[in-house]
């Protein structure tokens, strides 16, 4: 019987021989509608445009990888594209510019996501795009096991599909030989299913389903990688009904059913202004600016990499943030899967790229392997992003590779209290550095609001807050969020833990047959539930912003004397800190602010400060002091405005990183 290191290694040879592909499959933003090149006052003057965009720091990591020294553009000679266009001559050549039903002054997604697929495998890839304008999934694309009359652009995707491997070898003389095998479906398409909230909307997760079920029997490939983009739009917090279809998106492309073959490729942070765009009335195409649509593509082309590899990575997760020690470095988990790893005799290898790293070369990564599981561990310094790649080679061949493009070690931290530590600002802000990241739990993501994991839709203090951490510390920041409005500190405490007097609000306390009250315990299980999973030392400390449902309430009853307020704290301190395994540092803000004519309670403002200095806890901002236009509604709200939100930040980050100091 032939070793299962010898079975891997023949089909590294074999593989030698194929082509990977891969359909891009969608409607008129998978069409192309980035401008290259155009200008004059049909394309706002050249703003936005590829060649504004390379033009710019903002496009400066593109630069090398789509233009020569001497200006031309690039093309590959490793990925091929064909587009079958509905008007219009086939398209089909070599990776570059003029993958568009446009012609050569656009592009499309395909770009970048033809370089990420083109790095990620050893075998020639081919693209080929089967995209329509204004073409919905319940009607044009409606897949048969949906129910219903079939749809007509899904007969011709998989017609054209059908075509373009039958004439690989004719139509790309470079391929002749080599044997094509279907390597994933990438999904961009949702506005003409947006527009009918009523039907379309409803449907679509049952739909997307079916088309990935239908497809990978209509191919016989049940595993099939498919990963799903999000409807990008013109907007990043889209209308009601447009959200509904992005969560259907992530729904689907995140189920239990589809597992690990499938991938949600999060893209609405990519929209840029439509002044700042060539087709400022173009909405539905996000304007065609060209950083959008590169920036989709490399999405795309990276959740496709990831998920077509057998080698999966794991751990770090994409902007992925890991707590620094105090001597500036971090240790970083590396986790991930190969099948058949365990017998293979296959040796792993890694290597950082990145700025700040000089060493580029592969060198062996020291391994735990259990089954088809791999740990191991690296050290690292902090200062910017990181990229992680690791190859499975035996027999002198590559067996599979796997990357994660951005990872770092900075700071954590996580903000817990009422209102204003959660989403209840006047404005809603977005980070600007790329540095700054929020986590729910699952998944790590450019910092925005509304911050996911804390109550409210509106605006926060963080995104502001981030920014100045980043610019005087230098290094990636995180935030995970746990704020809920309105929320008295007895109702943060563990369950069980009684009181005398219930807070204004009942829905997290119980009466119990003695008289007293007692949490119900559910938002400290979710604040120690989050704070475990950083693991031990796992974040910089605790941003504590709460006391305004503690002091001066209507129902005097029901207001906490400053003595108590202290101990049920310190009460919850201690015992997160117990839940969880070590001493987490705390910072507790001043804050007891209402109203104009109730300007605080210096009763509960001396409680907290009476923690600051004291095992672990640290001092906070003054937060009642930030008052008039600070505040919302001209001044005569609770929450902060636009300005406050932003004075909180300063306020906050003077106290955490000062000017000059760490």
């Amino acid at each position: 019987m032939r070793t299962l290191l010898a079975l891997l290694v023949a089909a590294a040879v074999q593989a030698a021989g194929e082509v990977r592909v891969f359909i891009l499959a969608g409607q008129s933003n998978m069409e192309g509608q980035a401008v290259v090149d155009l200008k004059g006052k049909d394309y706002n003057e050249g703003k936005g445009t590829l060649v504004d965009v390379l033009a710019k720091d903002a496009g400066a990591r593109f630069r090398d990888i789509l233009r020569t020294k001497e200006g031309a553009w690039r093309t590959r000679d490793d990925v091929f594209v064909r587009y079958d266009r509905e008007r219009g001559p086939t398209i089909k050549g070599p990776l570059g510019i003029g993958f568009s039903v446009y012609g050569g002054h656009h592009f499309g997604p395909e770009l970048m996501c033809g370089h990420v697929l083109g790095d990620a495998f050893e075998d020639p890839v081919l693209l080929i795009k089967c995209a329509w304008g204004g073409k919905s999934l319940i009607k044009d694309f409606r897949p048969p096991s949906a129910g219903g009359e079939a749809g007509p652009y899904y007969q011709k995707m998989v017609a054209q599909v059908r075509d373009a491997l039958r004439t690989m070898g004719e139509d790309f003389p470079a391929l002749r030989g080599r044997t094509p095998r279907l390597s994933g479906l990438v999904w961009y398409q949702g506005w003409n299913d947006g527009i009918d909230p009523k039907k379309a909307v409803p449907e679509y997760a049952s739909n997307l389903a079916h088309l990935i079920r239908d497809v990978r029997k209509e191919f016989q490939t049940p595993d099939l990688p498919v990963v799903v983009g999000e409807l990008t739009g013109p907007w990043r917090d889209a209308p009601p009904e447009w959200e509904r279809l992005r969560a259907a998106q992530r729904q689907v492309a995140t189920s239990s059913e589809f597992g690990e073959s499938t991938a949600f490729a999060p893209t609405r942070d990519f929209v840029r202004p439509a002044d700042q765009s060539p087709n400022p009335g173009h909405g539905h195409h996000e304007f065609g600016n060209a950083e959008t649509y590169l920036l989709i593509g490399e999405s795309l082309g990276g959740q496709m990499a990831r998920i077509a590899s057998p080698l999966k990575i794991f751990s770090p997760a994409e902007m992925q943030v890991v707590q620094r020690r105090p001597d500036g470095k971090a240790r970083l988990d590396v986790r991930g899967r190969m099948k058949g790893l365990d017998d293979a005799g296959a040796t792993l290898e890694w290597r950082p790229t990145g700025t700040g790293l000089d060493a580029v070369r592969w060198a062996a990564l020291r391994i735990e392997a259990k089954g088809e599981d791999f740990f191991s561990t690296i050290e690292f310094p902090a200062g910017g992003w990181y990229g992680l790649e690791i190859r499975a080679t035996a027999g002198g061949r590559t067996l599979a590779t796997g990357r994660v493009e951005r990872f770092g070690a900075g700071d954590i931290f996580f903000v817990a209290g009422q209102s204003n530590s959660a989403n209840h600002g006047e404005e809603r802000m977005k980070a600007r550095s790329t540095l700054v990241v929020n986590f729910d739990g699952q998944t790590w993501r450019p910092c925005a609001d509304p911050q996911p994991g804390a109550s409210g839709n509106g605006g926060s203090f963080i995104p502001a807050l981030g920014d100045l951490l980043a610019e005087r510390l230098k290094v990636p920041v995180a935030f995970v969020t746990v704020g809920i409005g309105a929320t008295s500190v007895r109702e943060w405490l563990p369950a069980g833990k009684t009181f005398t007097h219930p807070p204004t609000s009942e829905a997290r306390v119980e009466r119990l047959p003695s008289g007293e009250w007692a949490s119900k315990g559910a938002a400290y299980a979710t604040l120690v539930r989050r704070m475990g999973a950083l693991g031990p030392n796992g974040f910089r400390e605790v941003l504590w912003h709460q006391g305004e449902s503690d002091a001066n309430q209507r129902d005097k009853t029901r207001t906490l004397p400053g003595s108590l307020y202290a101990e049920h704290l310190r009460l919850l301190i201690d015992s997160s800190r117990q839940e969880i395994g070590w001493s987490a540092p705390w910072r507790v803000a001043q804050v007891s602010y209402h109203t104009p004519d109730d300007a605080g309670s210096e009763d509960i403002r001396a409680a907290q400060a009476s923690l600051w200095g004291k095992d672990g806890v640290r001092r906070g901002p003054d937060s009642d002091a930030l008052r008039g236009d600070l505040r919302e509604r001209g001044g005569k709200g609770v929450h902060f405005s636009g300005p406050g939100q932003r004075a909180l930040a300063k306020a906050w980050a003077d106290l955490i990183a000062p000017e000059g100091g760490r």
